[in-house]
């Protein structure tokens, strides 16, 4: 997974087929307002999976929260079975 900025995310999630509601420009709003650096973006090589995690610190533990992932295209799961 490649870090990239949060403009560069939210342009290459633009188009893609999903994109949950814990993924979307609004939500990362709401974060920001208690620190925006505390946000990461991450993508893929590939560039079709993407997300964002806020970053959380509890008794000097660093943890990434991630709640979804964005998906360029929508995989058809029964097929692999």
């Amino acid at each position: 997974m490649e870090i990239i900025d949060k403009n560069t995310f939210f342009e290459l999630t633009r188009n893609f087929e999903i994109v949950p509601v814990t993924q979307t420009r609004g939500l990362y709003e709401m974060l920001a307002i208690s620190g925006a650096k505390q946000i990461r973006f991450f993508v893929d090589d590939t560039k079709k999976i993407a997300c964002f995690a806020h970053e959380k610190r509890f008794l000097g533990t660093k943890m990434l929260l991630i709640g979804d992932e964005c998906y360029a295209e929508q995989t058809d799961f029964n097929n692999r079975k």
